[in-house]
């Protein structure tokens, strides 16, 4: 049964099915190449772009220092690297679900292709959350926090890996509801598991807010508690309707 483009239901030998995943690992890495291209062509307005947060704040001069000839080229190449994973991720999502979905039921292969996308746009949805509200407020208060007495000189490749780990975990922290849901529905952990769990979830939630938000303002760490206690209620919400039907 052909449930979507390369996906069906076929018995193939062991080295055959090394072939074909070998096959789609190759075309995810032509749009990873593509992407680094791309990346590397433009990389002034992407380094514009995640300078952004921290805007006027990272130096004297407002703009970020390399201590070395070769930092700045490092840094664009890592940031291209980053931005080719990025490009190529869509594509290599659907690429592995086509590929194990002949070993599974025609149930599970539409909960595939269902997730897929969904875990995308939650996975930008926590991106945007972090670059508009998260890094800028951070960037605010670590950078002039004492600056009567020191004067910030931010090394380049220090700003862009903060960034990419922050951005990084707020995007992972927005698939809790998915993965909650997945989990109870391959019966792993069920409803009653999550709402044992969910008193330390919260005073985890908040501890999270304090590290991804250090700025002395409450109020914004407080949203970003929110937000990750509501996306575990969301996961709850899911594993009982999972329960249900079941």
């Amino acid at each position: 049964m052909v449930i979507g483009k390369g996906i069906t239901d076929r018995k193939m030998p062991l080295l055959a099915h090394l072939s074909e995943l070998r096959g789609r690992l190759r075309f995810v890495a032509i749009f990873a190449l593509a992407g680094f291209v791309l990346a590397t062509v433009f990389y002034h307005p992407i380094f514009k772009l995640l300078l952004s947060p921290a805007s006027g704040l990272l130096s004297p001069d407002t703009m970020p220092i390399a201590t070395g000839p070769t930092e700045f080229m490092g840094a664009t190449i890592k940031v291209a690297l980053a931005a080719g994973f990025v490009f190529a991720l869509p594509v290599l999502m659907y690429q592995l679900t086509i590929f194990v979905a002949p070993a599974v039921s025609v149930k599970t292969q539409r909960l595939l292709l269902l997730v897929m996308p969904i875990s995308l746009i939650l996975f930008g949805a926590g991106v945007a959350l972090g670059y508009f509200m998260v890094l800028p407020t951070m960037f605010k208060f670590l950078l002039t926090f004492g600056n009567d007495l020191v004067t910030p000189m931010v090394r380049i490749t220090d700003y862009l890996n903060l960034v990419v780990v922050l951005l990084a975990g707020i995007g992972l922290s927005f698939e809790t509801p998915l993965v909650m849901f997945l989990l109870a529905k391959l019966g792993v952990v069920g409803y009653k598991g999550f709402r044992k769990f969910q008193k330390w979830m919260i005073l985890l939630a908040f501890i999270i807010g304090a590290i991804f938000d250090p700025s002395p303002n409450p109020f914004d760490q407080l949203v970003v508690a929110g937000i990750i206690i509501v996306l575990y209620q969301i996961g709850i919400l899911l594993a009982w309707i999972v329960r249900r039907r079941e």
